[in-house]
């Protein structure tokens, strides 16, 4: 300190601390608020008739699971890892196993999700166009979907903006946010398996801060703290890899036609035509102009990896293994795609993004109301009613394809949840996800010989060429048939 230079006061810096605290608190308790508001406004979407439609077979899978020992969970028979289904075995206890009960965790999951999303943008983008995102995953279809289904996808993608919020928060020097960091990014890689892949994102991402930025080897060391909890589940998964190669749910027809890309129905087409659209427009100007996405450290590699490589690596891993791409899979990784458009649309002048912004909102819109009024799960629950009030004790019950009424495991087959009739004989055909042929009559003959009242459940195109139907047409005689939503129920009865 110079000669004759004033001693500090230590109560003047206190004063100035104090006020330095006041002034940040101001505007983070409005971020706050107005992520608050937002979730709030995404769960009145959510909760719109949660209810309302029966399970489907997933939803029938994690009831089942959930409803087992937290040690029976841990060595259930899904790919997926186990943290949903131990969270819905502890609801279960309090609420309940009603649909809406099984659905509403999930609810309350994609609307946090909302506000960590708005969250998220504040730190890349301005008030206007954080907020203009958060409203469009508001209004998406999917994510709309994903919250109300008793599936894990809604809690993956909370935990992946939680995951990123605490890494953006370690950034800026937060000491708690490492305890945070740690903590959501360990709870991401057991919520999903395409965990791993946004793992692999943040860790691409900190490694290349590693030599400029401090913060770098302080996030590898924390994702290396992140990684040891889920070593212990890491031969659990590599057991069920083998799920993929003897023939997993996917197939590459369904790949290579971007099956479900869009929802199914005109109004998700074109939220996801006017996305795409959209992004053809900003895109390039994210990486054209350096400044548009806020001042993170190298915000576009950041992002980059959040996005892309969820979609990657499941493509080489499908050329290796077997396919396993799904949209639905990838869903933790589009807020990173609602981002990368709200930083673009960011760099345009007011008009023309307001132009833009009117676009993308207007097919929002559209997909939203689509998802919270059309049907989109099998209609299990009619099915069973109908099985429930007309068969006759012994009556032969087939499912195609089989995982539908798995009898081996039970796991998959929704007739536990709504079925009450234990005298009728549930026999898959085929077995898991295969797919009837001309080859499999034979065995067809002999699960047929000898039955005199036959009931087919035919579901997601087990059967695409009708040679059930065809069989039982040459000695049995078509008595009733029911069309539940995506299903097809069948009475069959012997010819006399």
């Amino acid at each position: 300190m110079p000669v004759g230079a004033p001693l500090p006061n230590p109560k003047r810096a206190a004063n100035v601390a104090f006020v330095n605290r006041v002034r940040l608190a101001g505007p983070m308790r409005r971020r706050t608020l107005a992520a608050l508001a937002l979730g709030v406004a995404a769960l009145v979407f959510r909760l719109w008739g949660l209810g309302r439609e029966s399970l489907w077979v997933d939803e029938a899978a994690s009831w089942a699971v959930a409803r087992q020992s937290v040690a029976a969970i841990f060595a259930q028979p899904e790919q997926t890892p186990p943290l949903y289904n131990l969270l819905l075995h502890f609801w279960m206890q309090v609420a309940g196993a009603s649909e809406a009960a099984l659905r509403f965790p999930s609810a309350l999951f994609g609307s946090a999700a909302v506000a960590m999303l708005y969250l998220v943008a504040r730190r890349f983008v301005t008030a206007p166009y954080a907020t203009l995102g958060a409203v469009l995953a508001i209004l998406n279809f999917h994510f709309i979907r994903s919250s109300q289904n008793a599936r894990t996808y809604a809690l993956f993608m909370l935990l992946a903006l939680l995951s990123i919020h605490a890494l953006l928060r370690v950034l800026e020097g937060s000491r708690r946010a490492r305890v945070g960091y740690a903590i959501a990014t360990a709870l991401l890689l057991y919520s999903h398996v395409y965990g791993l892949f946004l793992f692999a994102g943040q860790v691409t991402y900190a490694f290349a801060l590693r030599n400029k930025h401090g913060a770098g080897a302080r996030l590898l060391w924390l994702q290396g703290i992140a990684l040891i909890p889920f070593l212990a589940w890491v031969p659990i998964l590599i057991s069920r890899a083998s799920a993929v190669t003897d023939g997993f749910w996917i197939r590459w027809d369904q790949v290579l036609a971007g099956a479900n890309l869009g929802g199914g129905s005109w109004p998700a087409d074109l939220g996801l035509v006017a996305g795409v659209v959209v992004g053809l427009f900003v895109l390039p100007r994210v990486a054209r102009h350096p400044k548009v996405v806020g001042a993170v450290p190298r915000p576009r590699l950041l992002i980059g990896t959040w996005v892309l490589l969820p979609f990657a690596i499941p493509v080489v891993l499908s050329v290796i293994l077997g396919p396993i791409v799904s949209p639905t899979y990838t869903i933790a990784a589009w807020p990173g795609i609602l981002l990368l458009t709200m930083a673009g649309l960011q760099s345009y002048r007011r008009r023309t993004a307001t132009i833009l912004a009117i676009l993308l909102l207007t097919a929002a819109c559209f997909a939203a109301t689509d998802a919270l009024t059309s049907r989109q799960n099998q209609d299990w629950r009619a099915t069973f009613e109908t099985l429930d009030r007309e068969a006759t004790p012994g009556d032969l019950v087939l499912f195609t394809p089989g995982y539908c009424g798995d009898s081996s495991e039970r796991l998959q087959c929704p007739y536990d949840y709504y079925g009450t009739r234990k005298d009728l004989r549930f026999v898959p055909f085929l077995d898991g996800y295969r797919q009837v042929g001309t080859s499999d009559l034979d065995a067809l003959n002999q699960t047929l010989a000898g039955e005199s009242s036959v009931w087919l459940v035919e579901s997601d195109g087990g059967d695409p060429e009708g040679h059930i139907a065809s069989r039982l047409g040459t000695t049995f005689v078509l008595e009733s048939r029911l069309e539940p939503h995506r299903l097809r129920l069948t009475h069959w009865v012997a010819a006399s």
